[in-house]
């Protein structure tokens, strides 16, 4: 068992970009389904339609919330990668 931490700067950033992309493509798909629910809102009426804002409204806060979620742990991601290639920058001076 090594007693050694490897890190691989390029493939984590590569990771970091990775899940950058994936919050674009849910912040997209939320866009898209927000379309759906206005679309069916000029086909349903009385309770339907009230039934479809509430599920649009549930939808859309459950979808914000995750959405805020993967951007607020992919901001810490970047910054503790940031803070841990500051430090091997500074420990690597040592020698």
């Amino acid at each position: 068992m090594s007693d050694t931490i490897l890190y691989n700067y390029g493939a984590n950033y590569d990771a970091l970009d990775g899940i950058k992309a994936n919050i674009n493509d849910a912040t997209s798909f939320r866009e898209d389904v927000h379309k759906v629910f206005n679309a069916l809102t000029d086909v349903y009426t009385g309770d339907a339609a009230n039934a479809l804002q509430a599920g649009h409204q549930q939808v859309s806060q459950q979808m914000d919330g995750a959405i805020c979620d993967l951007q607020a742990t992919h901001g810490q991601a970047v910054e503790r990668q940031a803070t841990t290639a500051s430090q091997d920058h500074t420990l690597a001076g040592n020698f």
